[in-house]
């Protein structure tokens, strides 16, 4: 008897979808930081907003389901999964080398 495949919240998916919008946001937010307007202030402000908008990307059923959800076995379920602590650190980590990656490299040339 083959085992009952179940659709579940895949977190190496979640991790790398949080991780690629918060590239997104460090791009943007180096870009603004080494503007002559100086918008320091705005940057991590812009973090917060493209993390809560892929929070709520990410809750959506379509993108869900499409793209976060893998087939794993009844048996091999785990724990459930929170969108929110699951995204959190990639979103920042890579919010943050890519802030200051694209600062540096605007502030040198």
């Amino acid at each position: 008897m083959e085992p009952v495949k179940k659709l579940a919240l895949s977190v190496g998916r979640l991790t790398i979808f949080f991780a690629v919008a918060g590239a997104i946001a460090g791009f943007i937010s180096g870009l603004m930081t080494s503007a002559d307007i100086k918008l320091n202030i705005v940057a991590p402000l812009i973090a917060l907003i493209l993390f809560y908008a892929s929070y709520k990307l990410a809750a959506h059923e379509k993108i869900k389901n499409k793209f976060l959800m893998t087939p794993v076995e009844e048996s091999r379920e785990g724990k459930k999964v929170s969108v929110a602590m699951t995204g959190f650190w990639p979103h920042f980590i890579m919010w943050l080398i890519f802030w200051v990656l694209i600062y540096t490299l605007l502030v040198v040339k």
